[in-house]
């Protein structure tokens, strides 16, 4: 008899298990479902990339289900303006006392510029601004004694980045020797 009782007891307890993890499993379901109640739950799209890093997208409820491709047909670019060679760094490329001025981005940026500025100086003073561009000094390797150049070179693609507003040598904005051109112009990416 005692045997038989605690063989009762044990699928008595074993029912119970089963029956509150049941329980549980349909408690879970009832609240998986209750996301489901309304028609726009049920029609909603989701959106995926690849690279979430280079691309991303979203879906809306009236969205075509589909794959897609996405075509880069430009890249974004910085800007990169380059200044006429000097013989070197040290070369003094100042002409006047004034600012040397240049825009980024729709902001003007100056740097102090007197008759002793040196093209090293220049670069140093424009790198101090933290101003969204760098300034380098490349030899190009040119023949001639002047193959020292001052790049100025966007940080940051695209047109709201871009570098203008360079005036000609000798001018108010630009009280130095030099004269920039602009070797790659600033461009969104566009797809």
């Amino acid at each position: 008899p005692v045997t038989l009782l605690q063989a009762k007891r044990t699928l008595q307890e074993s029912l119970l298990t089963a029956y509150s993890d049941l329980t549980s499993k349909l408690s879970a379901l009832r609240t998986a479902v209750e996301g489901m109640d309304e028609a726009s739950e049920l029609s909603a799209k989701k959106a995926a990339s690849t690279n979430d890093a280079a691309f991303s997208a979203t879906a809306s409820g009236s969205a075509s289900a589909g794959n897609y491709s996405v075509t880069v047909t430009k890249l974004a670019q910085a800007t990169t303006t380059a200044a006429n060679g000097v013989a070197s760094g040290s070369t003094v490329v100042g002409t006047a006392s004034g600012n040397f001025d240049f825009t980024v981005g729709g902001v003007v940026k100056s740097v102090a510029v007197t008759t002793s500025t040196t093209l090293d100086n220049l670069r140093d003073g424009i790198n101090a601004l933290n101003a969204g561009v760098t300034a380098t000094i490349i030899n190009d390797g040119s023949t001639g004694g002047t193959p020292n150049k001052l790049v100025l070179t966007s940080n940051s693609t695209g047109l709201a980045n871009a570098i203008s507003g360079i005036s000609g040598p000798g001018t108010a904005g630009n009280p130095t020797s030099l004269t920039f051109t602009e070797s790659q112009a600033a461009q969104d990416a566009s797809f």
